[in-house]
């Protein structure tokens, strides 16, 4: 939420969120609206729990990103359903982890 509010304060073009949760929660729901008010594009993904979307992917201001295969078919871990905008390539990405692993 801080960070939302100081890319509001900065006057950020967009905001990519990758991180989730499945609850909803008020001041999450309160910042993503006002940086939404703001003109600011808001790209979260839709979550790793192969289930519904997680939030903040879940409301309905942010683009939310679920993941494909090679084969262009939707991960198994990925969230999905109504609300899910835009599907990238997900599978056997290699990311940053904690303790300098990949």
């Amino acid at each position: 939420v801080e960070g939302i509010n100081w890319a509001i304060q900065h006057k950020m073009d967009v905001i990519n969120m990758s991180f989730g949760t499945s609850e909803d929660n008020y001041a999450l729901r309160h910042a993503i609206r006002e940086a939404s008010r703001a003109g600011i594009i808001l790209v979260a993904s839709a979550g790793n729990n192969g289930g519904k979307l997680e939030y903040p992917g879940a409301y309905r201001e942010v683009v939310a990103v679920g993941a494909v295969d090679k084969e262009n078919k939707l991960a198994d871990f990925s969230s999905r359903g109504p609300g899910l905008d835009v599907v990238a390539p997900g599978v056997g990405i290699k990311s940053t982890w904690l303790k300098n692993q990949y």
